[in-house]
């Protein structure tokens, strides 16, 4: 390989040739271009020793790379060339795999950091459906002014307020509150505002779930069979 670099006008010393002069020939007949170019410390001077190999052991055939191979090839080996120059505790022909080095900009993805999801609340809507459909609420707290018209009523407007203030973790949640999120419904036509009653609603074409085949409902006991 020597000659071979003279002959193209290569200055074998500073190849650093001197790396390969132990190592025999059926170990240098098995070494790949990223064994070159880590110990010529060079992508260049790796490659071209390593043709230069090819070429002295099979004059026959030529060879053909790959572009987007040496590019990979050429990406590990800076990656490994620059972990090659780090202070190690123990002294290692060959410095341990490091991992990629994270692009600027990118957060780091750890399961440490990841914001658990937030547990299911549930919408106000779907709240006040399940206390008509529950018979420890319904009708003492809330119950139905017409079933077959999807109409209910507060009747404890303040403790209905309560549950809910105590669900989303609100100590200040009162009616008005609530029936004020409750309008947030009307342009969805979730539910709808019944005029000229106080504190009756009604629950619109988008709501759903509210209907059951239960008899007793049409009679407003809201006595769940259990």
């Amino acid at each position: 390989m020597c000659t071979h670099a003279t002959e193209n006008n290569k200055n074998y010393e500073d190849m650093k040739l001197d790396k390969f002069v132990d190592i025999t020939n059926d170990v240098l007949k098995d070494m790949s271009l990223q064994d070159f170019v880590l110990l010529a410390e060079s992508f260049e001077d790796g490659e071209f020793l390593y043709r230069s190999k090819q070429n002295l052991f099979n004059q026959q055939n030529s060879i053909n790379y790959d572009i987007n191979e040496n590019q990979v090839i050429r990406q590990n080996v800076d990656s490994l060339h620059k972990t090659s120059h780090m202070p190690h505790k123990n002294s290692e022909p060959y410095p341990p795999e490091s991992s990629p080095k994270r692009k600027p900009g990118r957060p780091r993805s750890t399961d440490k950091f990841r914001k658990k999801p937030e547990k299911r609340l549930g919408k106000l809507w779907e709240f006040l459906r399940n206390l008509l459909l529950d018979a420890k609420t319904c009708p003492s707290l809330i119950k139905w002014d017409n079933y077959n018209e999807g109409t209910f009523k507060f009747v404890e407007s303040e403790k209905v307020a309560k549950l809910w203030g105590d669900r989303k973790k609100n100590d200040k949640m009162n009616y008005e509150k609530l029936s004020r999120a409750m309008r947030y419904y009307y342009k969805s036509e979730v539910l709808l505002p019944v005029p000229g009653k106080r504190l009756v609603y009604k629950f619109g074409p988008q709501a759903s779930g509210w209907r059951t085949a239960n008899p007793l409902l049409e009679n407003k006991t809201c006595n769940l069979p259990v």
